[in-house]
């Protein structure tokens, strides 16, 4: 008896250990186990906030995220802007300055912000991130590359006829379907979701949009894309 429970220990413990190994904890997780450079913690943006909560700064669950209205899903998005000194502004700023030299020399730069998964966050970021970038001068354009499930455009309350897709089909340049935020001057491309179009990945690697981004690059120094979470889709790998 005492052998199969110390062996039903072992082989619980064991899994215990497996299933821990399958998350990161710490930067050195991210830098040992994938070999990726670890720029910071992006601390969970508040749910409803209050009039004593800062954004950036309060926690929030999955309940508390579906029942947001569409103005507190708009304050998710501008929390760089509103709250330049907080937390989660700072981390984007590491992210900065981290991109700049990397990219340096190189002109116009796009950046790409992708997931694992959806519901991890990476509109925020994108729009934050951009946001960020406008609100200190630099031209900057945000686009909403998530064509399946345009998550961007919805958090902005951004209701329009066309976007990206019409605009990279037709040969369009960013001017004809871009919005200008009249506080920062971020210009902004969404996406428009018209039933289902199951070759967005295509599109995404498309000579057009090359195009349109090389014609972007003319204008803006930053170019911010959100792409789709990389697990379910290939959208964002094309």
């Amino acid at each position: 008896l005492s052998l199969v429970l110390g062996l039903l220990m072992g082989a619980g413990f064991g899994g215990l250990n497996e299933f821990n190994e399958r998350f990161f904890r710490t930067g050195e997780d991210v830098r040992d186990r994938v070999n990726l450079k670890f720029l910071g913690y992006l601390p969970t943006i508040g749910g409803k906030l209050g009039k004593e909560e800062k954004p950036g700064e309060t926690q929030v669950d999955a309940k508390t995220t579906q029942s947001l209205s569409a103005a507190e899903r708009r304050a998710r998005m501008r929390v760089s802007i509103d709250s330049p000194a907080s937390m989660f502004s700072e981390t984007l700023r590491s992210a900065k300055i981290a991109f700049d030299v990397v990219m340096e020399g190189q002109g116009s730069r796009v950046i790409g912000v992708i997931s694992v998964l959806p519901g991890e966050g990476k509109s925020t970021v994108a729009a934050n991130l951009a946001g960020l970038l406008a609100a200190n001068g630099s031209k900057t354009l945000l686009i909403d590359g998530d064509l399946r499930n345009p998550g961007l455009s919805r958090g902005l309350g951004m209701e329009t006829e066309q976007g990206l897709m019409e605009a990279v089909v037709s040969g369009q340049t960013w001017q004809s379907v871009g919005k200008i935020d009249r506080q920062t001057k971020l210009a902004i491309i969404p996406a428009v979701l018209r039933g289902h179009f199951s070759h967005t990945s295509e599109l995404l690697s498309s000579a057009g949009m090359r195009r349109f981004i090389e014609n972007a690059k003319e204008t803006f120094e930053y170019i911010v894309v959100d792409l789709p979470p990389l697990g379910p889709v290939v959208d964002a790998k094309a």
